[in-house]
């Protein structure tokens, strides 16, 4: 049986969200990239089995409208055929990584975002909340303005992480891919140790608490408890964090593996997607916009055509 959530909550693959046109379904493709099959397939996903509105998101993901409960169920399988979701309903709720889209193929950006992709089925870690999220940049395209609750950094030769907003805090100087996931996964793990959960995200948990929490030199295995939470600092009760403001990101242009192109609007059809595939690999962005890999700037500088008005009852984040 299909399993929906309420407005305002993050829907998946396999829990969609009820909108007012119908179920909404989240898909989170490995790396944040589509083939040009995969994007082919979701188009012919959302044509067949929904209404063919597709949505872009600030977290780098793709959600298809309209859907009924027996479509959503043959979409489901068909993703799970296709490696655009994961089979464990929990996983794949947890598959918040955002990564930087100029990544290099096999570097170590790819890596750590595989790895950390891996990590996230463990089942220590299955009360993270639905909006908990990781970002995955490098100093020359960092995504300091995209939501998170961990980041992870590649800096010249060495990996940062911390919990976000909190960069003066972060763990320096660790050499390895696989050291930054055990660290931001040791983060993950304190945050719900430090009953983060009721915040549900890490920003408003550290202001909430004042905890900080603390490496402890030379234990980066977070299975060995490299954490500890004993340290807070002052706390003002009246300070509010300013809202969040939805990411700009980069002018369209040439950009890392290929052209950056943005619709017209956030939500666009399925013909379209499949139109921008037809040029090549698609990655989606926390901007709101596509990088059409190894892309021929003539044939992708027309926008997408504009859906419909967009219907209540989404949740872009």
């Amino acid at each position: 049986m299909t399993k929906t959530t309420p407005y305002g909550w993050c829907p998946s693959a396999h829990r969609p969200m009820a909108a007012d046109d119908g179920l909404l379904l989240r898909v989170k493709p490995p790396l944040g990239r589509l083939s040009c099959r995969e994007a082919e397939l979701l188009a012919g996903l959302a044509r067949r089995y929904g209404s063919g509105r597709i949505e872009l998101t600030n977290r780098a993901n793709l959600q298809l409208r309209g859907f009924d409960t027996t479509g959503h169920g043959h979409a489901l399988t068909e993703l799970l055929d296709a490696g655009l979701a994961r089979p464990d309903p929990g996983h794949e709720a947890r598959r918040n990584v955002i990564l930087a889209p100029d990544w290099a193929a096999d570097g170590p950006l790819e890596e750590v975002a595989r790895t950390l992709d891996a990590a996230l089925a463990a089942p220590e870690l299955e009360e993270l909340p639905a909006k908990f999220g990781f970002v995955v940049d490098h100093e020359l395209c960092p995504l300091d303005d995209v939501p998170g609750d961990v980041r992870l950094r590649r800096t010249g030769a060495v990996w940062r992480v911390w919990p976000t907003d909190h960069a003066n805090e972060a763990s320096t100087g660790i050499s390895t891919g696989r050291q930054a996931v055990s660290a931001a996964i040791a983060l993950a793990l304190w945050f719900l140790a430090t009953d983060g959960v009721a915040a549900t995200r890490m920003a408003r948990h550290l202001d909430a608490t004042g905890l900080r929490p603390c490496f402890e030199p030379g234990r980066m295995d977070w299975t060995t408890g490299p954490l500890r939470a004993d340290t807070r600092v002052p706390h003002d009760p009246s300070a509010t964090r300013p809202a969040p403001r939805a990411p700009e990101g980069p002018a369209e242009g040439p950009f890392g593996p290929g052209r950056l192109v943005r619709p017209d609007h956030d939500h666009f059809d399925a013909e379209a997607l499949a139109g921008f595939a037809a040029n090549g690999a698609l990655r989606l962005t926390p901007w709101r916009a596509l990088v059409v890999e190894a892309a021929d700037p003539v044939q992708v500088a027309a926008r997408a055509p504009v859906a419909a008005d967009a219907p209540t009852g989404s949740d872009p984040l």
